[in-house]
């Protein structure tokens, strides 16, 4: 079987890293797989080549959203760019034409270069839904959600949801599947004595509702000063500019650790006393679940796809694995109640299992192939 993927980035976000994995796990499970990717530099180019998967790039394209530029000649720039994209098809049509997939499939929702070219040749097209969209970046599909939803559900075009919530957000077909993303097993195992310090790690935008967090820890601080912000996430923009000007006015230096993207992520979960996920409504977060798998209490807040693998936890082991929130004042409380002094191993226990048992990687891949197959059969 051969699989072409597309991407809309080659920075190691969550999607970029998801298609990762998806990709590898493929083609390790006997598939055949190419990427389309929007230019060759990022360290998801990168890896994809060492892992010796074809990657194909082009004209340069972006998500098929509406512009939300301050900058007026952006704006235009790149409402012009969505309005004539005959290159990038053209592009997406020759590299269709030179793989010759079984299946094309579009790693985010807000990408539709590759539908229209799918349908023309009557190859099966698959929609991965990871985000809402509207409720956690504030995005508006281009041209519009009524035309989104019109190619989602079009006869050759299938869909993966990463969660319950995002199938029912975008009103699926029993024929969809919803899918949990898979995480390959890196658990850095037990730590005994965790350090005084709550990791943050996402990039620093308005979704990910740092801002949130950076309000409750300078209220945490002014009590408990041995205890330190690690932020391990790229600054993007001015919202990123003013939070870390911002925990740089308020707070001492040694406060607050910007760290940047770390390649070593997961030992940074697995020594610190919480990840906080203040995310304003996350599809699915992985770090949330790679944080469980890492031995590291989560403290997330209690929307979207935070909520729904809080849940699962739940449902699956008749008990809470991590602390939830809805507001600053509640944030700040469970940071309390994380370094009181209170025994949590039993909740990072039910929450690693579950993670084991719902986001297994061999299971991932068994459910991808098993959807291609389905679709191919059809």
């Amino acid at each position: 079987m051969k699989v072409l993927y597309i991407s809309n980035s080659t920075a190691m976000s969550g999607a970029p890293k998801a298609l990762l994995n998806l990709a590898t796990g493929f083609v390790h499970a006997g598939g055949e797989a190419a990427v389309v990717l929007p230019d060759r530099k990022g360290p998801l180019f990168d890896k994809l080549e060492k892992a010796g998967i074809k990657c194909y790039s082009g004209p340069e394209y972006g998500l098929s959203i509406w512009p939300v530029c301050i900058n007026p000649i952006k704006r235009k720039k790149r409402l012009k760019a969505l309005e004539d994209r005959s290159e990038v098809i053209r592009f997406v049509d020759s590299v269709i034409d030179d793989f010759a997939p079984d299946i094309v499939h579009t790693n985010v929702g807000p990408l539709d270069i590759a539908v229209e070219s799918c349908r023309n040749r009557n190859i099966p097209h698959v929609w991965h839904l990871r985000e809402y969209q509207d409720l956690d970046f504030g995005m508006t599909f281009y041209p519009s959600r009524e035309r989104f939803e019109e190619l989602l559900h079009f006869t050759g075009n299938h869909n993966i949801a990463i969660t319950e919530d995002i199938f029912r957000h975008w009103n699926l077909r029993p024929s969809d599947k919803v899918i949990y993303d898979g995480l390959p097993d890196v658990s850095t195992g037990k730590t005994l004595l965790k350090e005084k310090y709550f990791l943050y790690a996402a990039r620093i935008e308005k979704a990910k509702g740092f801002g949130t967090l950076a309000v409750a820890f300078r209220r945490f601080h002014r009590q408990r000063k041995d205890f330190k912000l690690v932020v391990a996430g790229r600054s993007c923009g001015l919202y990123g500019f003013f939070w870390k000007c911002w925990c740089r006015i308020v707070m001492p230096r040694e406060a607050v650790k910007f760290v940047g993207a770390v390649s070593d992520v997961d030992k940074l979960m697995n020594r610190a006393s919480a990840l906080i996920v203040p995310s304003r409504c996350e599809a699915f977060g992985f770090s949330t679940a790679e944080a469980m798998q890492n031995d590291c209490l989560v403290i997330g807040r209690n929307t979207g796809g935070t909520k729904e693998q809080f849940d699962n936890i739940v449902r699956i082991s008749g008990g809470e694995g991590a602390l939830r929130f809805s507001s600053t004042k509640e944030l700040l409380r469970e940071m309390k109640v994380a370094i009181s002094g209170d025994d949590f191993s039993e909740m990072r226990d039910r929450a690693a299992r579950t993670v084991a048992q719902m986001y297994g990687f061999n299971d991932y891949i068994s459910n991808i192939l098993s959807f291609y197959n389905s679709i191919l059969q059809k």
